[in-house]
C-alpha cells in the first residue's frame, strides 16, 4: 500500500513491473519478485498543472546512445529539465496538505553510486534546482565531514585565533588568505566583519539548548 503516490503513479509503475507480453521486467534471480501489484493507499491525490489538468505520471526522456559517460550526463540533463518543468508548473493536490505548490523538498531522485548522485546534483544545479546528498556511504570519510569539525572547533573556541582562521578558510566562509589576515581577532571585529565567528554566541545557544534556530543556515 503506498499512501504517498497518485492512483495515476501507481498504475503506470505496476504496468512497467508486471509481465507484458512476455517479457517481464525481472529476470533471472530476481524473477517473481513482484508478488502483487502496489495499491493505492490515498485516492485523492493528484498532480495537475496550474489549470487543474492532470499531469503526466511517467515521463520519458530521449537519450541518445554513445560512451557510459557521456549518456549517463545526457540522461541527467534530461532528467534535471523535466524535473525543473515539473517543478514550475505542477501542483501536488492533496486534502492534508495547506499548498499545493511543489516545493525542492517534494523531490527524491534515487541513484545506484555516489558518483551517479554527484552527476545528477550538477545538472539539477545547472537548471537552478538545489539539493543534497543523502545517505551517501562513507561519509564521514569525505571532505565535509573535517570542514564541520574545523567549524565546530571554532565555535568551541571563539578567541583561538588558529581555530577560527581555518574555519574561515574552509568552505563554510570560503575566505582567501589574505581575507583571513586582514579579519584580525574576532575581539576587536564587529558582528558583521567578514572574519567575525559569532562563535560565543552559537556557543551559549549550544550550552542552553537553543541553537536549531541559527544552525539551519549554517549547514545548509
Amino acid at each position: 500500500m503506498n499512501f504517498r503516490s497518485t492512483q495515476a503513479v501507481i498504475d503506470g509503475c505496476n504496468a512497467i513491473l508486471e509481465e507484458t507480453d512476455g517479457a517481464p521486467f525481472f529476470t533471472g534471480d530476481n524473477a517473481g519478485l513482484l508478488k502483487t501489484p502496489v495499491r493505492c493507499g490515498k485516492k485523492q491525490l493528484s498532480l495537475t498543472d496550474a489549470q487543474g489538468e492532470a499531469l503526466p505520471a511517467i515521463r520519458v526522456v530521449d537519450v541518445f546512445t554513445g560512451g557510459a559517460r557521456n549518456v549517463g550526463l545526457m540522461a541527467a540533463a534530461c532528467l534535471a529539465k523535466a524535473l525543473k518543468e515539473t517543478l514550475d508548473t505542477g501542483r501536488y493536490n492533496d486534502p492534508d496538505r495547506k499548498s499545493a505548490g511543489l516545493r525542492y523538498e517534494d523531490v527524491y531522485v534515487l541513484a545506484a553510486k555516489k558518483k551517479e548522485g554527484r552527476v545528477m546534483a550538477a545538472a539539477l544545479k545547472a537548471v537552478g534546482i538545489p539539493s543534497a546528498l543523502y545517505r551517501e556511504e562513507g561519509l564521514f570519510e569525505g571532505a565535509e565531514a573535517p570542514a564541520c569539525r574545523d567549524l565546530l572547533l571554532a565555535i568551541a573556541s571563539p578567541l583561538d585565533e588558529a581555530r577560527r582562521a581555518k574555519a574561515l578558510l574552509g568552505p563554510f566562509f570560503g575566505l582567501s588568505f589574505a581575507e583571513t589576515e586582514r579579519a584580525g581577532s574576532c575581539r576587536k571585529a564587529t558582528p558583521s566583519s567578514p572574519g567575525c565567528i559569532p562563535g560565543r554566541n552559537w556557543r551559549s545557544r549550544g550550552d542552553s539548548g537553543s541553537c536549531s534556530a541559527g544552525w539551519p543556515r549554517k549547514a545548509a
